[in-house]
Protein backbone atom coordinates (compact mmCIF):
# COMPACT_ATOMS: atom_id res chain seq x y z
CA UNK A 1 0.00 0.00 0.00
CA UNK A 2 3.00 2.35 -0.22
CA UNK A 3 2.64 3.85 -3.64
CA UNK A 4 0.65 2.33 -6.46
CA UNK A 5 0.07 -1.16 -7.73
CA UNK A 6 3.24 -1.41 -9.82
CA UNK A 7 5.46 -0.53 -6.84
CA UNK A 8 3.64 -2.58 -4.24
CA UNK A 9 3.52 -5.69 -6.41
CA UNK A 10 7.16 -5.40 -7.39
CA UNK A 11 8.20 -4.66 -3.81
CA UNK A 12 6.41 -7.79 -2.60
CA UNK A 13 8.37 -9.84 -5.13
CA UNK A 14 11.63 -8.15 -4.09
CA UNK A 15 10.89 -8.90 -0.42
CA UNK A 16 10.23 -12.57 -1.19
CA UNK A 17 13.53 -12.73 -3.09
CA UNK A 18 15.44 -11.04 -0.24
CA UNK A 19 13.86 -13.45 2.23
CA UNK A 20 15.08 -16.28 0.01
CA UNK A 21 11.48 -17.28 -0.72
CA UNK A 22 11.16 -16.42 -4.43
CA UNK A 23 8.68 -19.26 -4.99
CA UNK A 24 6.08 -17.62 -2.72
CA UNK A 25 3.42 -16.39 -5.14
CA UNK A 26 2.58 -12.71 -5.43
CA UNK A 27 -0.71 -11.76 -7.07
CA UNK A 28 -1.50 -8.22 -8.11
CA UNK A 29 -4.27 -6.56 -6.21
CA UNK A 30 -6.82 -3.99 -7.21
CA UNK A 31 -5.41 -0.82 -8.78
CA UNK A 32 -8.24 1.28 -7.32
CA UNK A 33 -10.21 1.46 -4.07
CA UNK A 34 -13.77 0.11 -4.01
CA UNK A 35 -14.98 3.71 -4.06
CA UNK A 36 -12.90 6.81 -4.71
CA UNK A 37 -13.19 9.77 -2.34
CA UNK A 38 -11.61 13.19 -2.32
CA UNK A 39 -9.82 13.62 0.98
CA UNK A 40 -9.61 17.19 2.21
CA UNK A 41 -6.68 18.32 4.30
CA UNK A 42 -4.41 15.41 3.40
CA UNK A 43 -1.11 15.93 5.23
CA UNK A 44 1.05 14.02 2.74
CA UNK A 45 1.08 11.26 0.15
CA UNK A 46 2.50 7.75 0.38
CA UNK A 47 5.33 8.89 -1.88
CA UNK A 48 6.25 11.65 0.56
CA UNK A 49 6.73 9.08 3.32
CA UNK A 50 7.83 5.95 1.44
CA UNK A 51 9.64 7.48 -1.56
CA UNK A 52 9.00 7.05 -5.25
CA UNK A 53 9.84 3.32 -5.04
CA UNK A 54 7.61 2.69 -2.01
CA UNK A 55 10.64 1.50 -0.02
CA UNK A 56 12.23 4.78 1.01
CA UNK A 57 14.45 4.95 -2.08
CA UNK A 58 16.39 1.89 -0.94
CA UNK A 59 14.95 -0.84 -3.18
CA UNK A 60 17.74 -3.08 -4.45
CA UNK A 61 18.26 -3.50 -8.20
CA UNK A 62 15.42 -5.43 -9.81
CA UNK A 63 15.88 -8.90 -11.24
CA UNK A 64 13.84 -10.60 -13.97
CA UNK A 65 11.78 -12.66 -11.52
CA UNK A 66 10.62 -9.49 -9.77
CA UNK A 67 8.16 -8.89 -12.63
CA UNK A 68 6.50 -12.34 -12.62
CA UNK A 69 3.12 -12.42 -10.89
CA UNK A 70 0.34 -14.94 -10.37
CA UNK A 71 -2.35 -15.03 -13.04
CA UNK A 72 -5.40 -14.61 -10.82
CA UNK A 73 -6.20 -11.46 -8.87
CA UNK A 74 -5.15 -11.13 -5.25
CA UNK A 75 -8.77 -11.45 -4.09
CA UNK A 76 -9.31 -14.67 -6.07
CA UNK A 77 -6.00 -16.07 -4.86
CA UNK A 78 -6.97 -15.30 -1.25
CA UNK A 79 -10.19 -17.23 -1.63
CA UNK A 80 -8.58 -20.19 -3.39
CA UNK A 81 -5.84 -20.48 -0.77
CA UNK A 82 -8.19 -20.09 2.20
CA UNK A 83 -10.84 -22.47 0.91
CA UNK A 84 -8.20 -25.07 0.03
CA UNK A 85 -6.62 -24.95 3.52
CA UNK A 86 -9.78 -24.12 5.47
CA UNK A 87 -9.24 -22.86 9.01
CA UNK A 88 -5.45 -22.80 8.82
CA UNK A 89 -4.60 -19.47 7.19
CA UNK A 90 -4.19 -16.16 8.99
CA UNK A 91 -4.48 -13.18 6.67
CA UNK A 92 -2.23 -10.26 7.63
CA UNK A 93 -2.98 -6.98 5.86
CA UNK A 94 -0.38 -4.23 5.68
CA UNK A 95 -2.19 -1.83 3.36
CA UNK A 96 -5.70 -0.80 2.35
CA UNK A 97 -8.28 -3.59 2.69
CA UNK A 98 -9.50 -3.44 -0.92
CA UNK A 99 -8.45 -6.96 -1.93
CA UNK A 100 -9.86 -8.63 1.16
CA UNK A 101 -13.10 -6.68 0.84
CA UNK A 102 -13.38 -7.71 -2.82
CA UNK A 103 -12.77 -11.32 -1.79
CA UNK A 104 -15.62 -11.07 0.76
CA UNK A 105 -17.90 -9.50 -1.86
CA UNK A 106 -17.16 -12.26 -4.38
CA UNK A 107 -16.98 -15.15 -1.89
CA UNK A 108 -18.89 -14.32 1.34
CA UNK A 109 -18.05 -17.75 2.77
CA UNK A 110 -14.37 -16.75 3.00
CA UNK A 111 -15.11 -15.38 6.49
CA UNK A 112 -15.56 -19.01 7.60
CA UNK A 113 -12.47 -20.27 5.75
CA UNK A 114 -9.77 -18.23 7.48
CA UNK A 115 -8.26 -18.87 10.89
CA UNK A 116 -7.86 -15.15 11.65
CA UNK A 117 -7.39 -11.71 10.13
CA UNK A 118 -4.82 -9.23 11.43
CA UNK A 119 -5.21 -5.69 10.11
CA UNK A 120 -2.64 -2.92 10.27
CA UNK A 121 -4.89 0.10 10.03
CA UNK A 122 -6.89 2.73 11.80
CA UNK A 123 -5.90 5.30 14.34
CA UNK A 124 -6.70 4.56 17.95
CA UNK A 125 -5.46 6.17 21.11
CA UNK A 126 -3.20 8.77 19.55
CA UNK A 127 -6.06 11.00 18.42
CA UNK A 128 -4.27 11.76 15.19
CA UNK A 129 -3.79 10.18 11.82
CA UNK A 130 -0.99 10.05 9.32
CA UNK A 131 -3.02 11.18 6.27
CA UNK A 132 -5.30 13.74 7.85
CA UNK A 133 -5.42 14.99 11.44
CA UNK A 134 -7.63 12.00 12.31
CA UNK A 135 -7.32 9.44 9.47
CA UNK A 136 -4.78 6.65 9.07
CA UNK A 137 -3.55 5.92 5.53
CA UNK A 138 -4.68 2.29 5.12
CA UNK A 139 -8.25 3.03 6.19
CA UNK A 140 -8.65 6.40 4.45
CA UNK A 141 -7.27 4.98 1.19
CA UNK A 142 -10.35 2.74 0.97
CA UNK A 143 -12.79 3.46 3.81
CA UNK A 144 -15.54 1.38 2.18
CA UNK A 145 -13.26 -1.66 2.12
CA UNK A 146 -12.24 -1.07 5.75
CA UNK A 147 -15.88 -0.89 6.79
CA UNK A 148 -16.81 -4.02 4.85
CA UNK A 149 -13.92 -6.09 6.23
CA UNK A 150 -14.43 -4.97 9.82
CA UNK A 151 -18.12 -5.85 9.57
CA UNK A 152 -17.80 -9.03 7.48
CA UNK A 153 -18.06 -11.41 10.42
CA UNK A 154 -14.53 -12.79 10.71
CA UNK A 155 -14.46 -14.77 13.95
CA UNK A 156 -10.92 -13.71 14.89
CA UNK A 157 -10.12 -10.15 13.82
CA UNK A 158 -7.26 -8.15 15.33
CA UNK A 159 -6.58 -4.51 14.49
CA UNK A 160 -3.14 -3.00 15.05
CA UNK A 161 -3.66 0.73 14.74
CA UNK A 162 -1.20 3.49 14.02
CA UNK A 163 -0.46 3.81 17.74
CA UNK A 164 0.78 0.20 17.78
CA UNK A 165 3.02 0.65 14.75
CA UNK A 166 4.63 3.65 16.43
CA UNK A 167 5.68 1.37 19.29
CA UNK A 168 7.70 -0.97 17.05
CA UNK A 169 11.40 -1.02 17.78
CA UNK A 170 12.93 -1.84 14.40
CA UNK A 171 16.49 -1.64 15.72
CA UNK A 172 15.68 -4.36 18.25
CA UNK A 173 13.97 -6.43 15.53
CA UNK A 174 16.99 -6.06 13.24
CA UNK A 175 19.35 -7.14 16.03
CA UNK A 176 17.22 -10.21 16.79
CA UNK A 177 17.09 -11.17 13.12
CA UNK A 178 20.89 -10.87 12.85
CA UNK A 179 21.28 -13.17 15.89
CA UNK A 180 19.14 -15.74 14.05
CA UNK A 181 21.21 -15.46 10.90
CA UNK A 182 18.67 -13.32 9.03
Amino acid sequence: GNGGLANTSTNAKVMMRLLRKPSVPVHKGSPEPLKTFTVAHTTHSGETVHGSDGLGECRPPLESGDAVFGKESASDFLYQACSKDRGNITIITLGPLTNLAQCVRDHPDVVHCVKAVVVMGGSFGEKRGNRTPSAEANFISDPVAADEVLNAGFEHLTIAGLDVTHQCDLLHLREELEKQGG
